[in-house]
């Protein structure tokens, strides 16, 4: 099938990099390698899965930064929402700390997960955490379990 090669069935030549070998960050370097058709998939869909769980780390991230925002809007221009809010919450915080987790670690999280000011003036985003049911999911999307829910 191919010159020199011909008793290696299912071998195929690959030269350089494919513009998708190269977004998915599997570059076979300069010249020609043989594989077989099946190891070059495997690596392919093992870079990206390894690309999907980036993508997925980063877009948490980007939705935990989003709600950060969000909580902040709502503490500032819109505190009477803020209040009908609190008054449909129910349960009490497990002090579980994935909230203090979200986009950044909080500097008041100790190495115990503790967090140092928490019967002390807290930030207002920290004691009225949470606000709706969308953090809630947040938590729950970081892998928490938070002690709070709405009716």
């Amino acid at each position: 099938m191919l010159s020199g090669k011909a008793n290696i069935p299912q071998y195929h030549q690959t030269t350089l990099c494919s513009d998708f070998a190269i977004i998915a960050r599997v570059c076979i370097p300069p010249g020609k390698i043989w594989q077989t058709p099946s190891a070059y998939s495997l690596e392919i869909m093992h870079t990206i899965s390894q690309t999907s769980n980036l993508l997925s780390s980063i877009s948490l991230r980007v939705r935990m930064f989003a709600g950060k925002l969000r909580r902040q809007f709502l503490i500032f221009f819109l505190p009477g929402y803020v209040r009908k809010q609190l008054q449909r919450r129910h349960g009490t915080c497990l002090q579980c700390a994935t909230c203090c987790k979200f986009s950044y670690r909080c500097p008041f999280l100790t190495r115990d997960m503790i967090c140092s000011i928490y019967t002390k003036r807290r930030p207002r985003a920290c004691s009225l955490f949470p606000i709706t049911q969308a953090d809630i999911d947040d938590v729950k999307a970081s892998g928490g379990n938070c002690g709070y829910w709405f009716e």
